[in-house]
């Protein structure tokens, strides 16, 4: 991973960049990945809880006595970087997780079906990153080839595209698009 202050220094065509990312882009893809194999109502809110700021909701689920300050600085954080990993992790991992009874008690049948896919298959969690990665790739690989059609240039690091600043807002809306297109409930964001 190249630390900030490096990024700061890369340029497109002599122009400063800005970083345009998915937020929540892995429990995006669980739900696009689920959806219509859980009942309807636990996927519906499962699907509003992404429209909000799933890192929030899940910090005050684990910290309801913190404060509004604590939980976006301290408890935000932390929760998004676990989310990392979370999804892809061997099922029998995941009850390791400050996050993961948050799932349980709150989705539990997407969450069952998940972990049944993980030991569905001799590779299990690596079949669920594997999946993950390949709908990433999709969604990504969409959205480069529309930018490229449209001579827009850009780098691609994980699940952003580094973009000249001046091209940062039309790609955000470029990336919802192909999001929406793809069954994503995800939004992109300039970062």
């Amino acid at each position: 991973m190249m630390r900030k202050w490096i990024r700061q220094l890369v340029k497109i065509d002599g122009e400063s960049i800005s970083e345009v990312d998915y937020g929540a882009l892995h429990p995006c893809l669980v739900w696009r990945i689920l959806n219509g194999f859980v009942n309807p109502l636990e996927a519906d809110r499962y699907l509003r809880m992404l429209k909000g700021d799933i890192y929030i909701e899940i910090a005050r689920y684990l910290h309801p006595d913190a404060s509004e300050t604590e939980l976006v600085e301290v408890y935000r954080p932390k929760v998004k970087k676990e989310l990392l990993t979370y999804f892809n992790d061997k099922a029998g991992n995941q009850h390791h997780y400050k996050c993961h009874q948050y799932f349980v008690d709150n989705f539990p049948e997407m969450l069952e079906r998940l972990q049944s896919g993980k030991f569905a298959t001799s590779r299990g969690h690596a079949e669920t990153s594997s999946i993950l990665l390949m709908y990433e790739a999709d969604l990504l690989g969409n959205v480069m080839g529309k930018l490229y059609r449209m001579g827009i240039r850009c780098l691609y690091a994980f699940d952003a595209l580094w973009v000249k600043e001046s091209m940062a807002e039309q790609v955000r809306e470029i990336m919802d698009e192909c999001a929406l297109a793809g069954g994503i409930p995800c939004k992109a964001k300039i970062g």
